[in-house]
């Protein structure tokens, strides 16, 4: 499935009939909304969910105070396809894990599991860039992304204690995926760029990997949500100020009072 031709397609459209494609997006939020809250049944995952989304929530939303920026460019069409693909192989590999334990199986297991943190870090490290807490952008390790966050809690005046506690992973270096091995019946070695080795059995692997599944959708929730924040009052406009406003990406006094 050829997403970037889908998101052209829906951008597309809602340049041609903007109202209907905010309705749309709208619908389809509430839609994702009501999937997750499905996918996450177990009470456990609820609480994941949930905890994690209010903690981003905050964080998203001292990023929308800052003057000019830009939410269409923080959630950019790569990630957002990137994340699609990476929970589709993720959902693929889980099942091929749980229907046979094997070597080929674990390994995969283990490589998805890996790359599942590094999304979850990646967006973290991009926080704190936009925060300003790493403005010439330069590498983070894991202990040093784990004091910018804890500088944005000083700075902001709330906890993120689920944030900073993935982050006290056992896997805090970015992993060596050559250098994963499976050791029967049901153990995985990880072994990192700076030679430290981590063991887990990949029952614990599998949980670890829904565990952080569950926070990539509860970020990419938060995201949509906001979006949905944004587009849901121009529908007070009319179709010839949507139509002006798609093209222009401005607001004319005019627009403002409808709005706000």
């Amino acid at each position: 499935m050829n997403y970037f031709e889908m998101i052209k397609e829906k951008q597309r459209n809602f340049l041609e009939n903007p109202r209907g494609g905010i309705e749309d997006f709208l619908k389809q939020e509430k839609k994702s909304q009501e999937f997750i809250n499905k996918l996450t049944g177990d009470i456990k995952s609820l609480f994941i969910l949930k905890e994690f989304h209010k903690e981003y929530a905050m964080l998203l939303g001292e990023l929308l105070k800052i003057n000019g920026f830009d939410l269409s460019k923080f959630v950019d069409e790569r990630e957002s396809v990137c994340l699609i693909q990476r929970l589709n192989e993720w959902n693929i590999t889980a099942k091929e894990y749980k229907r046979e334990l094997n070597e080929t199986t674990a390994l995969r297991l283990a490589r998805v599991y890996a790359s599942s943190l590094e999304i979850v870090w990646k967006k973290l490290k991009k926080i704190v860039l936009l925060i300003g807490l790493n403005p010439q952008n330069k590498p983070l390790n894991i202990p040093s992304l784990k004091g910018k966050i804890g500088k944005i809690e000083e700075k902001y005046k709330f906890r993120l204690p689920n944030i900073k506690k993935i982050l006290n992973s056992d896997l805090r270096n970015p992993i060596n995926h050559e250098n994963i091995n499976f050791i029967p019946p049901d153990t995985i070695s990880f072994l990192d760029i700076k030679e430290k080795e981590t063991r887990f059995t990949t029952e614990e692997i599998y949980r670890f990997l829904i565990d952080t599944t569950i926070i990539s959708m509860a970020f990419y929730r938060v995201e949509n949500s906001a979006i949905a924040s944004k587009l849901k009052p121009l529908l007070k406009l009319s179709d010839d100020e949507l139509k002006e406003h798609s093209k222009t990406g401005k607001l004319t006094p005019e627009m403002k009072k409808k709005i706000y």
